[in-house]
């Protein structure tokens, strides 16, 4: 199972209150879009990550970094990179390589390699240290992260407040009255 971070925002039960004044389905966009923002915080943050770490060298690893809402259920957000093949993108099966680096592997059939013309017994294969791009991404940008999704938050629920207003606006006064009881 994949690890989590969990997130908590200050004022969450002011937040929970004003949520509850607008129909379910726009709490739910409203959501969706925050964590969007709040992932896309986290995506920059990794690619710039591999560009200062030195992994970037056919740019495979970068391009594949990825962002998806997980369906059906709202609030959730990957962020992942494109592994085997991906159709109009760079796919980079060696992510979790590049993340927490590789240990020497002795060979099944050691044999001898021609080194600068000096035959060498090979027995196991060479190590890469861990360049973390995510884990750091998460952990050092959690406050940019959520000023992002509190941003987007209060930009969505004021469209769709107003959105909300154009319709009550066209509602007969008897029945704006029934609303407001």
């Amino acid at each position: 199972m994949a690890n989590t971070t969990d997130f908590k925002i200050e004022g969450g039960e002011m937040l929970m209150k004003l949520l509850k004044d607008f129909p379910h389905k726009i709490q739910e966009t409203v959501l969706d879009s925050a964590v969007s923002a709040g992932a896309n915080v986290i995506k920059k943050e990794a690619r710039n990550n591999i560009k200062q770490n030195g992994s970037i060298r056919t740019g495979r690893l970068y391009n594949s970094l990825k962002t998806a809402k997980v369906k059906g259920i709202h609030g959730v957000y990957r962020i992942f990179t494109q592994r085997g093949y991906a159709r109009g993108g760079q796919s980079a099966p060696h992510a979790h390589l590049v993340e927490f680096g590789t240990a020497p592997r002795k060979l099944k059939e050691p044999h001898y390699v021609q080194i600068n013309g000096n035959w060498v017994w090979v027995e196991y294969t060479g190590s890469m240290p861990a360049k973390p791009f995510f884990r750091p991404a998460l952990d050092e940008h959690k406050p940019e992260t959520l000023k992002a999704m509190a941003l987007r938050m209060a930009k969505r629920m004021d469209k769709e407040a107003e959105k909300m207003s154009r319709s009550y606006r066209t509602l007969s006064k008897s029945y704006r009255r029934r609303l407001a009881a």
